[in-house]
């Protein structure tokens, strides 16, 4: 129960995050802190039940043993040595099973955590000026995992549009520097901003068969041909 719902948990914020846009460096992190919680769950049942196996092992000792004495010698303190030796060993084996249970499950979970989140098909994606350099043009629908990295020499930012228009042929704003994303034919789909030089972050987008542009969005930079043409099929 527990590792399909780690499962559980990690595959709906795998899927949040790629509907929202968000890092999956930012994903990773809120999973681990999940299953960090999830092991601190898991020990403190072992913790009250080797608590609980202590006091009921004192509890169930018969009072000839616990006093040393019996007043009737012989056959009646061997049963009652006996009872107390079948109590010690039922609360033994059930300790023993808690403990292979959790030698089991800890790992599983470790290791399912440790796993690479899947982040569907790579791209990389270098921004300089004024250029907007990836490694495919044409890449599978599904789920694309921008990775993008900022070569400076100033800032810049990366906006993802689909379009059947142009790359070079996008409305401009009245400034007639910067894209106009809430014209007619542009759906707008997210955005990474302020990238500093040398900044990475990774960017996973669900993606449809259509055709997109890549572009930076500062005063000047589409104009300058920052901008770049991408094929989901």
């Amino acid at each position: 129960m527990l590792c399909s719902r780690t499962a559980f948990f990690c595959a709906f914020s795998d899927w949040l995050g790629a509907r929202r846009g968000v890092p999956q460096d930012e994903l990773n992190a809120g999973q681990l802190r999940i299953h960090r919680k999830f092991i601190a769950i898991l020990l403190l049942p072992l913790v009250l039940l080797a608590a609980l196996a202590a006091g009921r092992i004192r509890s169930n000792v018969p009072q000839g043993v616990r006093a040393g004495a019996s007043e009737h010698p012989g056959q009646l303190e061997e049963v009652d040595g006996m009872a107390w030796t079948r109590t010690r060993r039922r609360w033994t084996w059930a300790l023993v099973l808690v403990l292979a249970a959790l030698a089991l499950a800890v790992p599983l979970t470790v290791a399912r955590r440790q796993e690479p989140t899947p982040r569907g098909t790579p791209l990389n994606v270098r921004l300089d000026d004024f250029n907007v350099r990836r490694d495919a043009a044409v890449v599978p629908a599904g789920i694309v995992s921008f990775r993008i990295l900022n070569e400076g020499p100033t800032t810049h930012e990366l906006i993802v549009v689909r379009t059947d228009r142009a790359p070079g042929k996008l409305p401009l704003q009245p400034d007639g520097l910067t894209v106009d994303e809430e014209r007619k034919g542009i759906d707008f789909l997210e955005e990474v901003e302020g990238l500093d030089i040398n900044d990475r972050q990774t960017l996973d987008l669900r993606m449809a068969p259509g055709h997109y542009v890549l572009y930076c969005n500062l005063q000047g930079h589409y104009l300058g041909g920052m901008y770049a043409a991408l094929t989901v099929r």
